[in-house]
């Protein structure tokens, strides 16, 4: 299957856009391939050319829409802000994410695509290798997410920014790399 063939592209596109849909109103558990074809008005069969399960699909989907965005938010400055801004707009999701029992393959997708990127602005050292700080900063990410998320978001973003800051970036984070990482223009 060509992956750069636009019908493959939008149907991939439909089948996330539905899965995602359907996650803000139901739990993952409870959602069924038929649930999510239905709509988003493809064929059953569809979803089979694409994906073998739903946590796949959940998976290409938050990867493919974390890739839009994660690069350039590991560059900025307001990187905290952004992520829990992002986290807040999409709770439901990353509440499915950390805390649904059939998506454990999913949460470690994301924990390796978050540490792939922090391993760019990751300190080196003869204690710590890079990648292993990487790995650290992207689980201790996504217990913070989850911490909040259990919390009801009770504290503010720009709160939990500065505990992200605190906990995650000051204490891993070359800052030459970082440096030089921030000269490249940041998106909001």
């Amino acid at each position: 299957m060509n992956m750069d063939d636009r019908r493959v592209r939008r149907s991939r596109r439909l089948l996330g856009d539905a899965l995602l849909t359907l996650i803000e109103k139901h739990d993952f558990d409870d959602i069924k391939v038929r649930d999510v074809t239905d709509l988003a008005d493809v064929g059953y069969m569809t979803f089979y050319r694409h994906y073998d399960t739903l946590e796949d699909l959940l998976i290409d989907r938050i990867r493919h829409t974390l890739e839009e965005w994660l690069a350039d938010v590991i560059a900025c400055d307001e990187q905290g802000e952004l992520i829990f801004t992002y986290v807040a707009q999409n709770a439901r999701l990353y509440r499915t994410l950390l805390f649904a029992p059939n998506t454990a393959r999913a949460r470690q997708k994301l924990a390796d695509m978050f540490a792939q990127y922090y391993q760019v602005v990751a300190k080196d050292d003869a204690l710590i290798p890079a990648d292993l700080r990487a790995y650290h900063m992207a689980h201790g990410l996504l217990s913070l997410v989850g911490w909040w998320l259990n919390h009801n978001m009770a504290q503010s973003i720009a709160h939990m920014a500065e505990i992200y800051n605190t906990l995650i970036v000051h204490v891993h984070v070359d800052a030459e790399k970082m440096r030089y990482i921030s000269l490249m223009d940041c998106k909001l």
